[in-house]
């Protein structure tokens, strides 16, 4: 089993299920964290699941047994209706979402109330 967590890294799921159909390497599950915020996109490129946060996990299991079904405009629209509730549950996790937040160290030389 492999935890998928890159932002989105969508190459490497298609580089892993490619080695694994050329019998380049052994057959493995991925699932994904990052909150779920590409698991539509990343069950497309042969991700097996999520294993995150969200607060909905019906919602993730629809989307891979909807996506697994081919029923890929029902599986977009089920994850596009999720997506402002994903986002909001890792705000302050995101890159550059709470910026003002966080203070210089004295070592980093920045002299900046927002770096």
């Amino acid at each position: 089993m492999l935890k998928h967590e890159d932002w989105p890294g969508l190459e490497k799921i298609s580089t892993l299920r490619d080695w694994q159909h050329k019998g380049e390497m052994r057959e493995i599950s991925i699932l994904c964290g990052n909150g779920g915020l590409f698991l539509d996109l990343e069950v497309e490129r042969g991700a097996n699941g999520a294993m995150t946060g969200y607060c909905f996990p019906d919602m993730l299991v629809d989307l891979v047994q909807l996506s697994a079904a081919g029923q890929r405009e029902k599986a977009h629209n089920l994850f596009d209706a999720h997506l402002p509730l994903m986002r909001r549950g890792l705000r302050g996790y995101l890159p550059m979402q709470n910026l003002e937040k966080i203070s210089p160290s004295k070592s980093s030389g920045v002299n900046s109330p927002v770096i």
